[in-house]
């Protein structure tokens, strides 16, 4: 029996992404960040997620503006990528969350405004703490991810969104605040529920709290 295979590449290049969803991919992992809280099984964790702001360095950090936008950082402490959830992500179209209206394809945007992208994600398997790395990109169709055994420490990922692409950078937004209410206009539906994580915004010395700015937005409009 001969199984059906996915060039990575080309499915990325027939993806269509408008310039103007620049921030689409940063969405999709803020939302699979999300769901991997939904999916920790204690409810003694609260969970949290930030959302580091990655910029080109100045030179003259007081008084130049702020380096231009290259890439995002999203840390979690949810259940990580175990051997469930990295076989899904290994399957282009996955159904693994349709019943959370998922499309299995969040992560291959990813690509089309990104160079790569590098994951470090610890997880429980067999009563064993585990870290899995590897990196994303449409260089090749196989993912060389390491797993090995490490001392016990809180599950959770690190995605980093790395090397945004010409065609895309000039619709980033540059402002902090900007790029904080995108996200809490388009994860507006899990801020209004009561477990919804912490989401931060952290860009260089400025962190913004996403919860709160939707907070503050309510009672002012009260």
């Amino acid at each position: 029996m001969s199984s059906y295979s996915v060039n990575i590449a080309g499915r990325v290049d027939n993806m269509r992404l408008a310039k103007s969803e620049a921030l689409v991919p940063l969405f999709e992992a803020i939302v699979n960040s999300i769901q991997a809280i939904e999916d920790v099984s204690s409810a003694d964790i609260k969970g949290s997620i930030t959302v580091e702001v990655n910029r080109l360095e100045t030179l003259d950090a007081d008084n130049l503006p702020e380096g231009e936008i290259t890439g995002f950082t999203i840390v979690d402490n949810g259940i990580g990528f175990d051997e469930v959830n990295f076989r899904s992500f290994l399957e282009s179209d996955s159904r693994h969350k349709k019943d959370r209206g998922g499309h299995g394809v969040g992560r291959l945007c990813w690509l089309k405004a990104f160079a790569d992208v590098s994951i470090e994600s610890v997880f429980r398997a067999d009563g064993v703490c585990n870290k899995r790395s590897f990196v994303f990109s449409t260089a090749a169709n196989e993912i060389n991810d390491v797993v090995k055994v490490i001392e016990e420490q809180p599950s959770g990922s690190v995605v980093e969104l790395r090397h945004i692409k010409k065609e895309y950078q000039p619709f980033i937004p540059a402002k902090t605040e900007d790029i904080a209410e995108a996200i809490m206009s388009h994860c507006l539906v899990y801020l209004l529920g009561e477990s919804c994580p912490s989401i931060t915004v952290v860009d260089g010395g400025k962190s913004i709290a996403v919860n709160e700015m939707l907070h503050d937005l309510l009672d002012s409009d009260s």
